[in-house]
């Protein structure tokens, strides 16, 4: 999705949302508050303006990968970097190996030069999906 949300809290329900269709027992407002506080602890932020944010949840049944391209980036509160785009990964609790390697699968995505170039220059939600599934 692309996003208007000025705040990492704003975002967070809004991206959870986007899952209640398929989902309809998530609990969108708790994963919300694992999420920022989580945040609160240490930064989600890799580098380069990306975040990866991540949690788990007994109400999903396999890997989720949501991703948000800021309009106007955040600020991190750690360190005061931007923020631009947030690749969010939900998991099942059962699911710990599952999990962490889309996360670092995600990193190592993220972390190429043209990759990030790439996603910078997006303009749709259709692009930013291209981008992703060819990357």
């Amino acid at each position: 999705i692309f996003s208007n949300d000025e705040t990492l809290n704003a975002l967070y329900a809004g991206m959870l949302e986007l899952l209640k269709p398929d989902f309809p027992d998530l609990d969108v407002k708790s994963l919300r508050e694992d999420l920022i506080s989580r945040e609160k602890e240490y930064t989600s932020l890799i580098g380069h303006g990306i975040s990866l944010p991540h949690t788990y949840t007994t109400s999903i049944d396999r890997s989720v990968l949501l991703v948000a391209k800021l309009n106007k980036p955040t600020v991190c509160q750690h360190n005061n970097a931007e923020i631009s785009i947030v690749f969010m990964v939900i998991s099942s609790e059962g699911q710990p190996e599952a999990h962490l390697g889309l996360i670092s699968k995600i990193a190592k995505f993220a972390m190429k030069k043209t990759i990030r170039q790439t996603l910078d220059e997006a303009a749709t939600a259709a692009e930013l999906y291209y981008i992703i599934e060819k990357g």
